[in-house]
């Protein structure tokens, strides 16, 4: 319980080579000491260090920071931090208390909300074999230390079962008995023989591997599905023994890597977020924004738009990791986090504050990427969650408003292109992105939702991606000749979902389309997108917009009283509209998402070769509130911010021509403003994607009820004008990020 000691550290084990002495007392008895690796070098002695040291030290500068003032601290919001102060041991209280007397000022829950851990208990590392006996073991211990720890389950914000998992490999389902009983049972329940599985009798029902995938194809399909069922079964069965254990209901999930970010492909962790929210065992989902390798730290939020669409079904619980340590930079934190919240996360744990003295992640105190070790990083990480807490009371209970703009969401050609070609996965999520830069809101549709009716009440729907399930093909087909909108890209929809030709759309497609040509297939994250070339150049003439054919081609042979848009370098159309009974088709024989996220991208590494060229003795970092130079801008954002405008125009072109007025209209693009609904009145998050402070953004904004009153967490009351049609119209600066919150 106490402990009261000298500690002598030497060179040799005598005592003339003692280098430093310390004097501890401790109570409990638990503390550290940070170690370098040789003390006969000089620069590495004063490296050796106590717990107490350091967090003394890391306090200093915490308690004699100015603090931002807006907001508040949460209380309805969970916005946790991932911290070690304490250990997995009771830890020496002078080193706790001294690490939350620095962490009380951002404002995070970890001293009002709990989480706990999962039972990750399975037989022969096999999700289809849980291990009951041992799991029912497991939380009879938990409960029984959390109870005793006098702690209550009203507070626990959340249960993580485990980080990162994926969807079991299929060469492990193919082999195993207990994966191949229950996938057979499993299609059992979904309705499908043999014949639609194109195999003979029930014998040959069974989950094949990669090789046998042309030979198996429709087996090869369900396989893939099968990933994102065992472990979805496998997490539900948790859920259900955590909840009768602690007698109440919380969120239960895993962390899920933002692998749809790295790849724009659920199949290459094996996780199908429709797949696993569209049935009725998950009440949450959770994942991280760590946008590694990502084109832009935006590509994080489609990730969580991916999460929200999949959740609209059964309203799902969602949360996020915000990573905010290993070179995050103080203004995608704040992009990251807002725009995240707009997207219906309902719960953020910031990651990674530290200290190095508890344990590996980040480094050691003298080459450490924790952000405790960062003071330039602690105003934003504060300023956000007082940012939150100053929203919540609309923001915690909203809703985004469902849009009239929809993308459909193609499994089929995430599992048919996983290996051999990502273009159509980036082209969907950059088509997100520029509608996004518009403030034109998106939901995306599975092919599953769509085969149910869930395109009932959207006006107009892009889809990108060369299969489409056959249902939902048919039930596309209808919408548009009943007064849709579709766009299509390059290839999209010619093969279903067993990879066969398909030409249920050929009757509304306004052109005859030719051999699809992959002349560069696209195997890398977004980042990368410098290493297309391109093979051909679109000429919109009517908006003097061109743009570059990468990855893909497809020739294009208008049908009679079709329109010809754009065309290719010798004259070939390229872009064609057409009728199709009262709905209309856009038909491209190219990617547009990737024309518009690929100049950004060069022209941000373009940046980043001429300031490589100079030396660059500044460290700082600069002034949020200051308009900078591009140069300046690296050390604000790891974000692109030169969009080609004309592209986005014609990106947005068939959401104009249909009619539809978004929620929110914005004066400046690339501010992401998305309209969130609750009983009391609607709020605005603002997140800043321009990179540089706005002294004024004008906000039009159609909300369901008479507005009473405008307030901006960051300008406080707002000035406001009533337009007809129950709209207001409204205009304030903005830095990064802030929330308006338009009372009703």
């Amino acid at each position: 319980p106490r402990l009261k000691a000298k500690y002598e550290f030497a060179t040799a084990p005598e005592d003339k080579a003692i280098v430093k002495t310390f004097d501890r007392e401790a109570e409990p008895s638990l503390f550290n000491f940070i170690v370098p690796p040789d003390f006969s070098q000089p620069d590495n002695l004063p490296k050796l260090q106590m717990d107490l040291d350091i967090a003394e030290a890391t306090g200093k500068i915490a308690d004699g920071m100015k603090w931002p003032t807006v907001g508040k601290k949460p209380a309805l919001f969970p916005f946790l931090v991932c911290e070690s102060t304490g250990g997995w041991w009771p830890h020496d209280k002078k080193v706790v208390e001294r690490e939350w007397k620095t962490l009380d000022h951002f404002g995070f829950s970890n001293r009002e909300k709990e989480s706990i851990g999962g039972l990750w208990h399975v037989k022969n590392d096999c999700y289809s074999q849980p291990d009951l006996p041992t799991m029912r073991a497991s939380v009879k211990s938990a409960v029984e230390a959390f109870n005793k720890e006098g702690k209550k389950v009203e507070n626990i914000a959340y249960c993580m079962l485990m980080d990162e998992p994926g969807g079991q490999d299929p060469s492990h389902i193919a082999r195993c008995t207990a994966c191949t009983e229950q996938f057979r049972e499993w299609v059992r329940q979904l309705g499908k023989t043999p014949a639609d599985l194109l195999v003979a009798d029930w014998n040959g029902v069974k989950p094949v591997e990669a090789a046998e995938a042309d030979k198996y194809p429709a087996l090869w399909y369900y396989t893939q599905k099968f990933r994102t069922h065992a472990l979805g079964k496998f997490m539900a069965t948790q859920k259900e023994t955590l909840h009768e254990a602690y007698n109440a209901k919380f969120p239960v999930n895993v962390n899920f890597s933002d692998g749809a970010t790295y790849t724009a492909n659920f199949y290459g962790q094996g996780v199908d977020y429709f797949e696993l929210l569209e049935s009725e065992g998950q009440n949450a989902i959770w994942s991280e924004n760590w946008g590694n390798g990502a084109a832009s730290r935006q590509c994080t939020t489609y990730n969580v738009e991916l999460m929200r669409s999949a959740a609209m079904k059964r309203g799902q619980h969602l949360g996020q990791y915000l990573i905010a340590y290993a070179g995050r930079l103080p203004w995608d934190i704040k992009l990251n986090t807002v725009s995240q919240a707009a997207r219906g996360v309902k719960c953020f744990n910031n990651f990674w504050y530290g200290p190095s003295w508890s344990g590996h992640e980040g480094g050691p105190p003298w080459a450490c990427s924790a952000w405790y070790s960062k003071p330039e990083t602690w105003y934003s990480n504060a300023e956000v969650v007082r940012e939150i807490g100053g929203a919540e009371d609309l923001l915690f209970p909203a809703k985004k408003v469902r849009s009239q703009v929809a993308i459909l969401y193609s499994s089929s050609t995430d599992i048919w292109t996983l290996g051999k070609n990502y273009a159509y996965g980036f082209d969907r999520m950059f088509l997100w992105q520029a509608l996004a830069h518009a403030q034109i809101p998106v939901d995306f549709l599975s092919e599953k939702g769509v085969e149910e009716g869930g395109l009932e009440g959207y006006k107009v729907c892009y889809l990108s991606g060369p299969n489409l399930s056959q249902t939902s093909a048919e039930r596309l087909r209808a919408w548009v000749k009943d007064g849709g909108t579709l766009l299509m890209t390059a290839g999209a929809a010619m093969r279903d979902e067993y990879n066969r030709p398909l030409s249920l759309l050929d009757e509304i497609v306004p052109a005859d389309r030719g051999k699809l040509e992959e002349f560069q297939p696209y195997l890398n994250s977004g980042s990368y997108l410098y290493i297309l070339k391109p093979n051909d150049t679109v000429t919109v003439a009517k908006s003097n917009t061109q743009m570059e054919v990468l990855s893909v081609k497809q020739a294009l042979t208008p049908k009679t009283a079709a329109q010809t848009l754009g065309t290719f370098k010798d004259g070939s159309p390229a872009l064609i509209l057409g009728k199709a009974g009262k709905g209309a088709v856009y038909c491209s024989g190219f990617l547009p998402g990737l024309a518009y996220m690929q100049p950004p991208v060069l022209e941000r590494n373009k940046v980043q070769e001429q300031v490589n060229k100079m030396e660059n003795k500044e460290t700082g970092l600069p002034d949020p509130a200051k308009v900078v130079s591009e140069a300046d801008l690296l050390r604000r954002s790891h974000c692109p911010w030169k969009y080609p405008d004309g592209i986005r125009n014609l990106i947005a072109l068939p959401v104009r021509e249909a009619k539809v007025i978004p929620p929110i209209q914005c004066s400046v693009p690339l501010v992401d403003a998305v309209l969130m609904e609750s009983p009391k009145g609607a709020v605005v998050p603002l997140s800043n994607y321009t990179l540089q402070p706005l002294k004024k953004v004008t906000l039009t904004v159609q909300t369901g009820k008479p507005v009473k009153r405008v307030v901006s967490v960051h300008q406080g009351n707002v000035p406001f004008e009533r337009l007809a049609g129950g709209r207001v119209k409204l205009a304030l600066p903005l830095k990064e990020t802030d929330f308006v919150k338009l009372y009703y």
